[in-house]
């Protein structure tokens, strides 16, 4: 292939991954020096279902129950300040309260 061709983008020869920059070969998202997926932007589709904190099993975000074990889905609320509490948590993050 002459050197023009090939600068001017004949690309069938170029390489051993049998095309160049822009002929589609990495897919979208694939970073092209091949260190993984790149970190999807924020604000992507709404939740549908959240994980039991008891059991793990997936139910809807407005559940009340955990459908499998029964368990409350509603987070706890810091008594003091009303921030939310992880499962399990000891202390309020925000105040420092501890939880009842």
């Amino acid at each position: 292939m002459g050197f023009l061709k090939w600068i001017t983008g004949g690309h069938a020869q170029r390489g051993h991954h049998g095309g160049g920059h822009g002929s589609g070969h990495h897919e979208r998202g694939r970073d092209p020096h091949g260190w993984g997926w790149q970190v999807p932007a924020a604000g992507g589709a709404p939740l549908r279902q959240l994980a039991c904190a008891g059991c793990g099993a997936l139910n809807d975000t407005q559940a009340r129950f955990c459908t499998q074990c029964g368990a409350a889905q509603q987070s706890a609320a810091c008594s003091r300040c009303h921030a939310a509490l992880a499962a399990g948590a000891r202390f309020c993050p925000a105040c420092g309260t501890q939880a009842a």
